[in-house]
């Protein structure tokens, strides 16, 4: 396009506009989030959850379903509202980020998690078919300073993940002896 010049120049403008007009729509706002104390985006309650649709603005907390009403929400000045988020998750007597991460590294070694719904933990997901054991390696990645290794270790170290199993996937396929073409 650069070096087409008059009529040339204007048949390939038309190109390019009939082609963006075919484009889809930009979305209407592309959300951001600045957390520089003088730039902090508001947080608001989000009708039916479109960003476009703002409700009540409400200050920074963990959300309701993990935490008891009582606990109040941050100032809005407070200096940095993702370091405590990021403390109250992984405070000890928050078991629940520790025992999901536990379950998906079970399921990860073993096909299954010791929660059959890993992406639910809440009222609508199964309970754990071994509790006391999830919670034992929960409180052990707390021990171990949140350190996956060790947890890896203790996993793949264990009798059960040593025993032997037979996959249902190796025997569905018998082999086949290569014929030359």
């Amino acid at each position: 396009m650069r070096q087409a010049e008059g009529a040339e120049r204007m048949k390939i403008n038309e190109q390019v506009e009939e082609l963006e007009a075919k484009l889809p729509p930009y979305p209407p706002t592309i959300p951001s989030v600045h957390n520089e104390p003088a730039q902090r985006t508001e947080i608001h309650v989000l009708k039916r959850g479109e960003w476009e649709k703002k409700g009540d603005a409400v200050g920074p907390r963990p959300p309701s379903i993990l935490v008891a009403e009582s606990l109040a929400e941050l100032a809005v000045d407070c200096a940095n509202p993702r370091s405590q988020l990021a403390q109250w998750l992984t405070a000890p007597e928050n078991p629940l980020t520790a025992r999901v991460i536990v379950n998906r590294l079970w399921q990860h070694h073993f096909g299954a998690g010791l929660v059959e719904t890993a992406n639910d933990f809440g009222r609508n997901g199964d309970r754990p078919s071994h509790p006391e054991l999830l919670d034992w390696l929960a409180s052990e990645l707390v021990r171990n300073g949140w350190r996956l290794k060790p947890l890896h270790r203790l996993i793949l170290l264990s009798s059960a993940y040593q025993q032997s199993s037979d996959s249902p996937i190796f025997e569905a396929a018998p082999c086949r002896p290569m014929v030359p073409m």
